[in-house]
C-alpha cells in the first residue's frame, strides 16, 4: 500500500529529543545545523535519526518526516509556533 494510515499512538515511543530532531528535519535542516541548534554532536544527531527511522520502519529521513506529518505527530501549525 502506498498510503498506510498511522496514528500518533503508533509512535508514542519517540522520546523528547527524537521529536525535537524530527521537527528540525521537517524544516530541511542538516545534521550539522540540528546538532548546533541542540548542542549535540552531528554523530549523535545521526544516531537519533537512525533510531527514528527504525521506529518508523522507513529507509530515509524524508520518509520519516512524511510519516510524522501523515500520522499527526508533526503539524505545520505547531512547527510555526514552537520553532519561530
Amino acid at each position: 500500500e502506498l498510503f498506510i494510515e498511522f496514528t500518533p499512538s503508533d509512535f508514542g515511543n519517540l522520546n523528547k529529543r527524537e521529536l525535537e530532531i524530527l521537527q528540525r528535519l521537517s524544516l530541511g535542516e542538516s545534521n550539522v545545523i540540528i546538532a548546533d541548534y541542540l548542542g549535540l554532536s552531528p554523530y549523535t544527531v545521526q544516531d537519533y535519526i537512525k533510531s527514528i527511522m527504525l521506529k518508523f520502519d522507513v529507509q530515509t529521513r524524508v520518509e520519516a518526516v512524511a510519516v510524522a506529518f501523515r500520522s499527526g505527530i508533526l503539524k505545520w501549525f505547531h512547527l510555526e509556533n514552537d520553532l519561530f
